[in-house]
């Protein structure tokens, strides 16, 4: 049998187990595993005079070996052709799956339990360089994708949706996000999600193994431009308006950065956050919200966000040293708005006589 047809079986095995893994991980682990050993005899049967080939080949062979949680034999693989002559991008994907199973070594080290698979992020462009990034970027990066996903378990567990103060002790200590380290290319991090160390904490909602699949799709959903997916995806109008405000702040503005790209070894799904994503989501919001009166003009304020209040609903943004007072936030959240002060924004609001109404922010 040619590399060629190997390779058509071990995509075809792939597939099937990308689709049963909705179903069944267990099972879906055998089936990547066994596509594995298919895409490794694909690549013994490649000449090594065809190095990019060889370099696809490889690549998906150490990834369904991950999937398939056989560790050690990916690691052996990614070590193995990490020595040969590989194109870069080959290289650096190799690098990735290797580091993806040093973070499920270190998992294991820990007597502590965590949810099946791993989110990595990857920032680039703009000010970003490989492996290295301006320290209040990435910062704010972590802390939104770790807002995403406790706002995921929140949302999971049916909890009404908290616009006020940080999550309660139980959705912080028995669903935590931890940072792990990923490899160099552009400036790359991972995530990965404690379990819950009471059985029944989700009860009968959505199985906790799903919570990193749940993430992906609502991310996806918040960037994709379509109000269908996203009213599939989330169907809590409050919690869909929150989950599209946070993925506008993960999305690049196209100065500092220019990509966000969000993918698992463990999932077929890679999301790539462009700045129409943050027009998308802009477009979203203010279609929701509907001038107060036929009175009232939609209006933007540029300056620097210094005041805030959100019990009593109000912030105040400095203009050319004058500070106008904005009001109407009964719909914003602490994790949007609060990691604003003291920096310059665009406050889209809402002039309806003097006042001046909130509707959305963004920061420049």
């Amino acid at each position: 049998m040619s590399w060629s047809e190997l390779h058509k079986k071990s995509a075809d095995l792939a597939f099937r187990a990308a689709q049963l893994r909705v179903i069944s991980r267990s099972d879906a682990e055998g089936l990547y595993a066994a596509a594995a050993k298919l895409e490794i005899e694909a690549l013994d049967a490649i000449p090594f005079d065809k190095i990019r080939t060889r370099g696809i080949i490889g690549v998906s062979a150490a990834s369904l070996l991950f999937k398939g949680k056989l560790f050690s034999e990916a690691e052996e693989l990614a070590l193995q052709l990490l020595n040969g002559k590989l194109l870069e991008d080959a290289r650096v994907q190799l690098q990735a799956v290797l580091q993806a199973v040093w973070n499920e070594a270190a998992k294991r080290e820990r007597d502590i339990k965590f949810l099946p698979g791993q989110v990595i992020v990857s920032i680039s462009g703009g000010e970003v360089v490989t492996g290295g990034a301006p320290l209040d970027l990435i910062l704010s990066k972590v802390q939104t994708v770790q807002n995403i996903f406790i706002r995921t378990v929140e949302y999971l567990s049916r909890l009404p949706l908290r616009t006020r103060g940080r999550p309660s002790p139980e959705i912080r200590d028995y669903c935590r996000p931890w940072l792990f380290q990923a490899p160099a290319g552009s400036y790359q991090f991972a995530v990965a999600v404690q379990g819950p160390q009471q059985r029944d904490f989700f009860k009968d909602q959505l199985a906790p193994m799903y919570v990193t699949d749940k993430f992906l799709d609502i991310v996806q959903a918040s960037a994709s431009g379509s109000d269908e997916q996203l009213e599939h995806i989330i169907t809590d109008e409050d919690y869909r308006t929150t989950f599209v405000r946070l993925t506008k702040i993960l999305s690049p503005t196209g100065r500092n950065y220019e990509r966000v790209r969000i993918y698992s070894y463990d999932n077929p799904k890679e999301i790539n956050l462009s700045p129409d994503a943050r027009h998308y989501a802009s477009e979203y919001i203010a279609s929701i919200k509907a001038l107060p009166s036929d009175s009232g003009t939609r209006d933007k304020i540029v300056g620097t966000l210094r005041a805030l209040d959100l019990d009593r609903d109000w912030l105040e943004i400095e203009v050319e040293g004058r500070h106008q007072r904005i009001v109407g936030l009964q719909d914003a959240i602490d994790d949007v708005i609060g990691p604003l002060v003291n920096k310059k924004v665009t406050v889209t609001i809402d002039r309806v006589g003097r006042k001046l109404n909130f509707v959305d922010i963004d920061e420049n």
